[in-house]
């Protein structure tokens, strides 16, 4: 475990046990939030859009990076 490494600082435990509670799961508990619900792996590999964001769509699809809102 991660939380177990030499070099682990001790001060991101509190962290870590929030990543492992909400992304990952453990053998007794399921994740807060299943891969299935955010992983957008298969998204990638097929060259589709990883987003559902419309505002990103456009401002990737105009060629932006500035937020829309000023």
């Amino acid at each position: 475990m991660i939380v177990d490494a030499p070099n682990f600082d001790q001060r991101l435990e509190p962290f870590a046990d929030y990543v492992k509670r909400t992304w990952i799961g453990t053998n007794v508990t399921p994740p807060l939030f299943p891969p299935a619900l955010w992983n957008v792996r298969d998204r990638t590999i097929q060259n589709e859009p990883r987003t559902n964001n419309s505002v990103g769509m456009y401002c990737w699809y105009i060629g932006t990076q500035k937020p829309l809102i000023r």
